[in-house]
């Protein structure tokens, strides 16, 4: 049996985001303004640890993309995702789920993305609005919430 230690890793992949909620601090970077981190360098990095980590004391064994909104930088999400599936190490998103549809939903699935985890601010429609500032946020949340358990994610709410 292993002794070593298994790390889990987020990373913040994107600054921007497509809402506007009371309580993030990138509100500032709604929309197209805002950076996304270059997911080559890190893809390369898992890779890297996989190959070496039979003599670390730990293991990285999950990667969690947050943002802003991952699904904004969407492209580097998939790349992410596969980085890590060739490193035998379970990804997943932090959403919003605003974004996440059966295209989408797919095209994750297909690359390895393993979980998927949405953001549920609230479970009355009223805080959901006043949270995230748009009428629709608790059909998004149920919406997405069910494009993720059909697409076999591992879904966290």
């Amino acid at each position: 049996m292993s002794t070593r230690k298994r790390v889990s890793l987020e990373i913040k992949i994107t600054d921007r985001c497509n809402q506007r909620c009371v309580f993030c601090m990138n509100s500032d970077c709604a929309g197209v303004k805002g950076r996304d981190l270059p997911p080559g360098p890190i893809a390369e990095r898992l890779l890297e640890w996989r190959d070496g980590q039979a003599s670390e004391p730990w293991q990285v064994s999950e990667i969690r993309m947050t943002g802003g909104e991952p699904l904004m930088a969407i492209d580097a999400v998939e790349q992410l995702a596969a980085a890590a599936s060739d490193a035998g190490m379970v990804s997943g998103i932090n959403s919003n789920g605003v974004l996440l549809d059966a295209r989408c939903a797919a095209r994750l699935r297909d690359k390895g993305l393993g979980v998927v985890k949405i953001s549920v601010d609230g479970v009355e429609q009223e805080t959901l609005r006043q949270l995230r500032g748009t009428d629709l946020a608790h059909q998004v949340v149920e919406r997405s919430l069910r494009i993720a358990r059909e697409f076999g994610f591992k879904v966290i709410a």
